[in-house]
């Protein structure tokens, strides 16, 4: 059994972050297609530059006309892939 420090130490390992990151992202694309969720990824990520430089945020109505409305619950999980990417 790991002790508490141990198993912190895990959990932040970035072979594991990183790991964690790229099944998020194998699923988006499967579910979504390479090229929605390459347009969604920019989207968010050029929002976050934006909010960096002059108070820019998502666009949520325009993430939901580009995914479609069978997706828009998968926005959340694009904002943080991108934000995640932008960390680790």
């Amino acid at each position: 059994m790991a002790s508490a420090g141990e198993e912190e130490e895990s959990s932040t390992d970035p072979g594991l972050i990183h790991s964690c990151l790229e099944e998020q992202r194998a699923r988006l694309e499967s579910h979504l297609g390479l090229p929605k969720l390459m347009a969604a990824y920019r989207l968010v990520s050029e929002a976050g530059e934006e909010a960096e430089d002059e108070g820019g945020e998502v666009d949520h109505d325009t993430l939901c006309r580009l995914l479609g409305k069978e997706n828009a619950h998968l926005i959340d999980d694009i904002i943080q892939l991108v934000v995640a990417d932008s960390i680790f």
